[in-house]
């Protein structure tokens, strides 16, 4: 029964709410006090907790896919987008202007792109950069990259752009000092509270060799407008200028579920160990006798398939250690399951047990962990693969490499995404040809399964082309895979498989019930096919 007065029993004070907090805090305030700490825990289950390495990894899985996020041109021109849905053979050049513009646009980005030159310090190639900005936002809320300008750096790159990525360490007040309404925590703010520049430590404050005490200021945009600083930071609350790692509501129950499957581990390892205590009246003349195994301490070390000889009154008594702990998997499904949740994947993914489930419990499961990558692909292409882009055709642009005027009409991209996986790819295939029928576009079809599809026509046509060339052709109906042309059957010999021998009755090369000059055919002397 609730007491009046509680329009919500949850703001009462009670037994179960004594420990609840209810004071309010200012959301810059709680990163000042605790970020730190979490921020180094979380990197601590990172690199020990396999439960942690399995979230993250995850994580960049469906977000980023094997291959990263590809951005392919989409430009069109105003007179392209007019022509939408209209037949105009006049503006056949036009479009094949189009066409180029696109194809030199995509070769741009993928030629500063390639390799590992986009990234300042040449360490990391473009994926590992993506990923490297993922699993530090997941982990410490935070993540940084500074665009560079390196015309001679080695690799030969195609661009003097480049960006580097920072350790959010590093990020902080100048001399470190106090936050006020004009920098927080590094980030230096305008009136509006907009940030307008970075102040960062030229080595961690963490360093304990070639330790430097300076800070470098960065202008968060150049003069001309562009974009110097990437800030991807977890959504949290309104407010916040720095951000809070995904880690922070589930690193409790992670590094205690690493503890218990420690502790599990070390029971089943001792439950697998015959264990025995040895007693002797002369310790030291034990171990005379036996001195290939001899010890300085009267405890002896036993390990497996050690042999030890021992004195004639020696005692031994063998240890009788049970151990169950057939409870330990539902144990660890019921602690992962909210955990996997908590960032928007089921645990069947999390753990890659698809296998356990049945069919209909596997798709849903897939599903789930789709549209979830869904949110963090669109968070990783807004935060950091927009901007890198956008300096590269900037820089494109320019230079006159690529013809066209403005960066927003360059700006024009669709992003290649992961594909979905499915646990029944022949199904799902025969709902992609009723989608098709339904009205669904080629294109979102292709995106699904992770291809661009003017690529891949592109591409069907190069290779109907070049099998053409050597005398194959790769589709006829009814016959898989690729059939000799006629030309290169023997002289006369008429085939099946020949797509010039329209095989009749007769083997005449008509099928209307006639011979070659015309007659009725026959078969063992027998008219068929007669009026």
């Amino acid at each position: 029964m609730v007491s009046p007065g509680f329009a919500y029993p949850a703001s009462r004070v009670s037994a179960s709410t004594l420990d609840w907090p209810v004071t309010g805090t200012e959301v810059n305030d709680d990163w000042w006090r605790e970020n730190t700490s979490i921020a180094n825990r979380s990197w601590h289950l990172w690199r020990n907790n396999p439960y942690a390495v399995a979230m993250v990894n995850t994580l960049c899985e469906y977000g980023l896919g094997a291959d990263g996020l590809t951005p392919r041109s989409v430009y069109a021109t105003d007179a392209d987008r007019m022509r939408v849905g209209k037949v105009d053979i006049s503006a056949t050049d036009a479009l094949q202007d189009t066409r180029v513009t696109r194809m030199k646009i995509d070769q741009a980005l993928s030629r500063a792109f390639t390799g590992k030159n986009f990234d300042a310090s040449g360490q990391l190639s473009k994926k590992d950069m993506s990923t490297t900005m993922m699993v530090t936002t997941a982990v410490t809320g935070d993540s940084f990259a500074i665009r560079c300008w390196k015309p001679k750096r080695p690799g030969n790159p195609s661009t003097a752009t480049c960006w580097r990525i920072i350790d959010p360490s590093r990020v902080s007040n100048e001399n470190w000092g106090y936050n006020t309404p004009e920098q927080f925590e590094g980030i230096a703010l305008d009136a509006d509270g907009r940030p307008k520049g970075l102040w960062v430590q030229r080595k961690s404050p963490y360093a304990v060799q070639n330790v430097d005490y300076t800070w470098d200021y960065i202008p968060w945009y150049a003069p001309d407008g562009q974009l110097n600083v990437i800030h991807m930071k977890a959504p949290g609350r309104p407010e916040a200028i720095r951000g809070v790692g995904w880690m922070a509501p589930i690193m409790d129950l992670i590094n205690q579920l690493g503890n218990v499957t420690s502790a599990y581990v070390a029971a089943k390892r001792v439950q697998a160990c015959i264990g025995m205590i040895v007693q002797t009246g002369d310790a030291n003349a034990s171990n005379t006798v036996d001195s290939a195994k001899a010890r300085t301490t009267n405890a002896s070390r036993m390990y497996p398939g050690m042999i030890r000889y021992e004195l004639a009154d020696s005692k031994i008594t063998t240890l009788n250690w049970d151990f169950n702990g057939s409870d330990h998997s539902d144990f660890q499904d019921s602690m992962i399951q909210p955990v996997a949740a908590a960032w928007g994947y089921p645990m069947e993914v999390v753990q890659h047990r698809l296998s356990k489930s049945n069919l209909a419990a596997s798709r849903a499961a897939l599903m789930a962990a789709y549209r979830t990558g869904c949110s963090h692909q669109r968070m990783a292409i807004d935060g950091m693969e927009t901007p890198w882009c956008e300096s590269v055709l900037i820089e494109e642009i320019a230079t006159r490499r690529i013809p066209v005027e403005n960066i927003q009409d360059a700006m024009l991209l669709r992003f290649n995404r992961p594909p979905q996986a499915f646990p029944d790819p022949v199904r799902e295939a025969t709902a992609d040809g009723i989608r098709l029928t339904q009205g669904m576009s080629h294109s979102t079809i292709f995106e699904r399964n992770g291809l661009d599809f003017e690529q891949e026509i592109l591409q069907k046509h190069q290779d109907e082309n070049f099998a053409a060339a050597n005398g194959v052709i790769l589709y006829q109906e009814g016959v898989p895979g690729g059939v000799p042309l006629a030309e290169n059957t023997a002289a006369g010999e008429a085939t099946a498989d020949d797509p010039d021998a329209d095989n009749g009755p007769d083997g005449s090369g008509n099928d209307t019930g006639t011979d070659a000059d015309g007659a009725p055919a026959s078969v063992d002397g027998q008219k068929v096919g007669a009026a």
